[in-house]
């Protein structure tokens, strides 16, 4: 990376730098590129939802509250991981979509979202409004949970299953659903075999 990163700044700037020195200045213009990028994404979000037009959807929303976190994860640099929370509260409306985000944000790095995400999570999954895209991707964070920590399988392993249950009422709807609840149940099995194993 660091030789790839000299080269790049050779070729491209025609400054010579050693390796250590050119990543740092690579991941330095990426923090800066991804800033930026969340600037404009609030600024977006900010705009869409004041207006409430019916081109700015729930998802609307959702897509740019993930998109920051993703980017958060990205830098290592959590600036917005209290707008991310006080927006997914004040501004989804879906539990389910709001628990999906909360869990992005604490995946994201901050802790005060994973009480908040797994509660709405559950109250979508009792309501059974939790649509696969959402149902999904929460299946997703929740395995990746447990993997950075398998400990927390005694935690986390109920609502994984019940996630994965959600998953299997919408297999059969449409064909790619039955083949990718086939993945999902295969992959889970796999992060509690690991989790099992690691305690």
């Amino acid at each position: 990376m660091g030789q790839f990163a000299s080269a790049i700044f050779e070729e491209g700037l025609g400054e010579e730098m050693e390796s250590e020195e050119a990543k740092a200045e690579l991941r330095r213009r990426q923090s800066g590129f991804s800033l930026a990028e969340i600037a404009r994404l609030k600024s977006e979000l900010e705009k869409g939802v004041s207006t409430a037009s019916d081109d700015w959807t729930e998802g609307s929303t959702k897509f740019r509250l993930m998109e920051i976190c993703e980017l958060q994860t990205e830098t290592g640099i959590l600036l917005e991981a209290d707008y991310v929370r006080e927006t997914a509260i004040s501004s989804l409306t879906n539990p389910g979509t709001r628990g999906v985000v909360l869990l992005a944000n604490t995946l994201a790095g901050d802790d005060g979202s994973l009480d908040l995400g797994v509660r709405f999570l559950r109250e979508g999954l009792e309501a059974e409004n939790l649509g696969w895209d959402d149902a999904s991707q929460a299946l997703a964070f929740v395995s990746e949970i447990i993997t950075s920590d398998p400990d927390k399988i005694d935690e986390f392993g109920g609502i994984a299953l019940d996630l994965l249950a959600r998953l299997r009422q919408w297999k059969g709807a449409l064909d790619p659903y039955t083949s990718e609840y086939a993945v999902a149940a295969a992959e889970l099995a796999i992060t509690f075999r690991d989790a099992a194993n690691q305690q």
